[in-house]
């Protein structure tokens, strides 16, 4: 059974998703959409609009992120504390 992926790249100067279908042995790219990011638009009102022209429909997303806008945290596990 195919598997669909898209993947989601929001920053630079544009936005792109690219949708592959994945099977047992193979892969391939089924869709290619992207356009100049607007910095006068707000990033997730261009994502609506862009996401809402085109046919993206996926099993798996994927987006990228800058680090600064990651965040991670280190849990030491079990809890050893009760409070």
């Amino acid at each position: 059974m195919p598997n669909r992926i898209l993947a989601l790249d929001p920053h630079g100067a544009q936005l792109v998703a690219v949708i592959v279908e994945t099977s047992f042995r193979s892969y391939q790219i089924v869709g290619y959409h992207s356009e100049p990011r607007d910095p006068s638009v707000p990033l997730g009102a261009q994502l609506r609009n862009f996401v809402s022209r085109h046919s993206m429909e996926a099993d798996t997303v994927l987006s990228a992120l800058p680090g600064d806008a990651a965040v991670h945290r280190f849990l030491e596990l079990p809890f050893r504390a009760l409070r």
